[in-house]
């Protein structure tokens, strides 16, 4: 799954202000039914979508990335996963 630079912003911002544990202590009142759904249709989404490859093979024809877009997209999945 790509990450999107807003979702980044707000792994490092769990992440540097009170992590997981403050989140879930502000969204208790969420219908964990609704949780469940999320968490079903995230698991039943494949790891890579052909429309996703075919758009990142389209856009590297077109604009190879910098070296600093490449780091910035590891930070942001690093940050991203440090919070499952």
């Amino acid at each position: 799954m790509r990450i999107s630079d807003e979702q980044a912003k707000r792994a490092v911002d769990l992440l540097r202000h009170g992590g997981v544990e403050q989140w879930e202590a502000r969204n208790r009142d969420i219908d964990p039914a609704i949780i469940a759904r999320a968490v079903e249709l995230a698991t039943d989404s494949p790891d890579s979508r052909p429309d996703a490859v075919a758009e990142a093979r389209w856009m590297l024809e077109q604009h190879p990335p910098s070296a600093e877009e490449v780091a910035a997209k590891i930070l942001s999945r690093m940050a991203s996963d440090s919070l499952r």
